[in-house]
């Protein structure tokens, strides 16, 4: 017998629920959500609810959405069968979820995008791309020649894009070695 279930059977006043942890829904490779039964005596938990349980995470807590209540279990089951902690206000969790995410993006974006190391590289990387543009702008004869051909009757502006498309295509390999091709001295960057 599971003992987890016995509460089940004796005392009537405990319910059994059906809920899912949820995924990210962001990600397109999720896996099909686990239905996992849970046991409360909270009669005002429904289905849709969002409910704090036990957990193996670092705060011992995570949430659940209960997709069924009052459901038939299995008493010979082998699985554990947790508590409810407790039900959420959705309104404070949406809340305070969005608040959450807008302090890890902050973080992100001050200790790593925006780092300065992060920031000197990416400044010597356009530095390297306006070089490039510049000198295929006032000598045309440096780029490929099938990107050349047919460009004496071009105007500026379509000249510019032609040059515009030939360094959008670069990868950054070719753009390192086409400047180190060109220029007597070349960033490095690292």
């Amino acid at each position: 017998m599971n003992y987890s279930t016995a509460i089940l059977l004796i005392n009537p006043a405990c319910r059994a629920i059906k809920a899912i942890y949820e995924p990210d829904p962001t990600d397109e490779n999720r896996p099909r959500a686990k239905r996992t039964l849970f046991k409360t005596f909270d009669r005002s938990i429904k289905a849709g609810d969002i409910a704090m349980v036990p957990s193996t995470t670092r705060h011992m807590v995570t949430t659940v959405k209960v997709t069924d209540v009052d459901v038939e279990w299995d008493v010979h089951s082998c699985e554990e069968v947790k508590w409810v902690i407790g039900v959420i206000d959705q309104a404070e969790y949406i809340s305070l979820k969005s608040q959450e995410e807008a302090a890890i993006k902050a973080f992100l974006k001050q200790r790593m995008y925006r780092h300065q190391r992060v920031m000197r590289v990416m400044g010597e990387a356009e530095g390297i791309l306006f070089d490039l543009f510049a000198r295929y702008q006032t000598s045309p004869g440096d780029l490929p020649a099938e990107w050349v051909e047919g460009t004496a009757s071009e105007t500026e502006p379509a000249r510019a894009r032609r040059i515009g498309n030939f360094i959008a295509g670069m990868t950054d390999r070719f753009a390192l070695m086409e400047h180190q091709r060109l220029f007597d001295s070349t960033p490095d960057l690292r």
